[in-house]
């Protein structure tokens, strides 16, 4: 992260794949070897001096673990305290996000910026959207981002409805076993996306890898009954449980924490119907697709 702490704000960035600091947020901005590699500061278009930023570390994944492991190939940051707190706030800000990770802000709030960023590499595609790893331009924050691409010249109203449904029901549960919704945009856009915290892997990473065993099947179950217990609270039904949408975090104690996610085909209690998620997962009664209310047990 570059963070312009100048009382006159003279630092900015260059070249043809720059974002420049955003009006209005604090200074700081993502830097990486193929993004806003240029820096510009003094003078009255902050270019009296300029030169050309090159990290010695090839990937984020390398960046990230440089930092988990406090070493820097550059400088021992215990020889300079500013050093050393420069060190501890990008930490602190490139740190993938920690369970659970609420709090950066609300959806829809007024005054709200728009989010920024850089994606790193794909992570999984599906009917409705493409998911990828991101990092925030202005916060430095890695997370995950899916996107989901509008397929016509106008959303129909069933899609629009389904995302908007999705984007409201992750806003309005909060809890540590519920994958957290950092933000979303682009509800007047033919892409609407959505931000959330990124997490290590999947409960079906875990079974393919042969990984599975009673500790993690304990934990996985005790997580998951939390999770669906808030949402039956909450009457809502996620109607798609399965291994690809349960995603865990590593804890520093080399624990699992287990998220439910991926809301597509959640529906109130009030109107859930119809025959939706995954067939090989599917409840009897959902399977029967008579067209009776279903309840939460559908999800367990």
């Amino acid at each position: 992260m570059l963070h312009d702490q100048s009382a006159t704000k003279c630092t900015q960035v260059y070249s043809s794949n720059s974002q420049s600091f955003q009006n209005g947020r604090d200074r700081n901005i993502v830097i990486r070897n193929d993004f806003n590699t240029e820096i510009g500061m003094g003078g009255t278009n902050c270019d009296k001096i300029r030169f050309e930023i090159k990290l010695l570390v090839e990937t984020d994944e390398d960046i990230v673990d440089m930092i988990k492991s406090q070493k820097d190939p550059l400088f021992n940051p215990a020889d300079d305290p500013r050093e050393f707190r420069t060190l501890h706030d990008t930490r602190d800000a490139l740190m993938p996000t920690a369970l659970p990770s609420r709090g950066m802000s609300r959806m829809g709030s007024p005054g709200f910026f728009k989010m920024r960023y850089v994606k790193v590499k794909v992570l999984g595609v599906g009917t409705y959207g493409v998911v990828s790893k991101a990092i925030d331009i202005d916060t430095g924050v890695i997370m995950a981002v899916k996107s989901n691409q509008r397929r016509g010249l106008s959303w129909s109203p069933q899609e629009y409805q389904k995302i908007r449904r999705e984007a409201e029901t992750m806003q309005k549960i909060a809890h540590e076993h519920i994958i957290d919704m950092i933000n979303y945009q682009g509800w007047e856009d033919s892409c609407i996306e959505f931000f959330m915290g990124l997490k290590d892997g999947s409960l079906a990473d875990i079974i393919n890898a042969n990984e599975f065993d009673d500790k993690k099947g304990s934990r996985v179950l005790e997580h998951m009954l939390a999770a669906l217990d808030c949402l039956a609270w909450n009457k809502i039904l996620h109607r798609d449980v399965k291994p690809q949408n349960i995603l865990y975090t590593r804890t520093p104690e080399s624990n699992y924490d287990f998220q439910l996610a991926d809301f597509g085909e959640c529906k109130m209690t009030s109107s859930a119907r119809s025959c939706k998620g995954t067939l090989a997962y599917m409840a009897p009664e959902v399977l029967d697709n008579s067209g009776v209310l279903l309840t939460p047990k559908v999800d367990t």
